[in-house]
C-alpha cells in the first residue's frame, strides 16, 4: 500500500458511521509486521482510528501468520466457514484483485461477503510496476473499469491518487539504490522479483497511482 492510498482510505473511513463499519473485514491483511513495521502508515492512518472509534476490525489473509485472525483461501469453491461466521457490515479489499487468478470469481466473492446495503472499500494500482505475489495479473483498472466489476452497486467515492515516483523514494531512502541495482542484475533464485526489479526502473521520474473506490451494494 501507498501513503497517499491510505490517507486516502482513512477520509474515506472517517466520512463513515462507525455502526455501518464494525465489524469490518480486513481481505488480503497480510501480517500485523507488515501493517505496523514494513509499512507503518497502514497501521497509523487506517486501523489506529478504527480502533479509537471502537470499530471492530477482523484481518484475513491466505497465511496464517501474527496478525491475521482468519487464514483461509478466498477463491476456495465454497465459501470459507471462518468468513461466513463474521457477517461483517464492511470490507476492506487492498491490493488484491491484481493478483488473483480470476478477477470475476473474486467479484462473486466480495458480493457474497458484503451484506445488502454495505460497504465495499477497493484499492487497486492504475499506474504500477510488475509485482508478483505470487502472481501478477497486470490488472491496473481506472474508477469505472473497477466499479463494473460489481453491476448495479452504488458508487459511494472513487479517484485515481498519485503517490512518489521510484526516484523521490530512493532520495528519501538512498540505501535502498544499491540492493535495487543488485536485484536488476541478478535473475535468481526469483526470476519474478527480477523481473519487478527492471520494471520498476520506468517509474524513476514517473508516479505511482492507484484506483480507490467505495461501493455500495443494493
Amino acid at each position: 500500500m501507498l501513503p497517499t492510498e491510505a490517507r486516502w482510505l482513512r477520509e474515506a473511513l472517517q466520512g463513515i458511521d462507525a455502526q455501518a463499519l464494525s465489524p469490518l473485514l480486513n481481505l488480503g491483511s497480510s501480517t500485523a509486521h507488515f501493517r505496523e513495521v514494513d509499512q507503518p502508515y497502514i497501521d497509523a492512518d487506517i486501523f489506529a482510528p478504527l480502533r479509537a472509534r471502537g470499530i471492530d476490525v477482523v484481518h484475513c489473509d491466505l497465511k496464517q501468520e501474527e496478525g491475521v485472525d482468519i487464514a483461509c483461501d478466498l477463491l476456495a469453491e465454497e465459501m470459507p466457514a471462518g468468513l461466513a461466521a463474521i457477517f461483517p457490515r464492511a470490507v476492506l479489499c487492498t491490493n488484491m484483485l491484481e493478483h488473483v487468478t480470476s478477477r470475476p470469481a473474486m467479484a462473486r466473492r466480495l458480493a457474497e461477503i458484503v451484506p445488502s446495503g454495505g460497504l465495499l472499500f477497493l484499492t487497486v494500482p492504475r499506474s504500477f510496476p510488475y509485482h508478483p505475489d505470487p502472481i501478477d495479473n497486470r490488472y491496473r483498472p481506472d474508477v469505472a473499469e473497477l466499479t463494473g466489476l460489481f453491476p448495479g452497486w452504488a458508487q459511494v467515492a472513487g479517484a485515481v491518487v498519485a503517490d512518489e515516483s521510484f526516484a523521490e523514494v530512493l532520495r528519501r531512502e538512498p540505501r535502498l539504490l544499491l540492493r535495487h541495482i543488485a536485484r536488476s542484475v541478478i535473475p535468481w533464485p526469483r526470476p519474478g522479483n527480477w523481473l519487478s526489479a527492471l520494471h520498476r526502473w520506468a517509474w524513476l521520474f514517473k508516479p505511482y497511482r492507484v484506483t480507490c473506490l467505495v461501493l455500495r451494494k443494493p
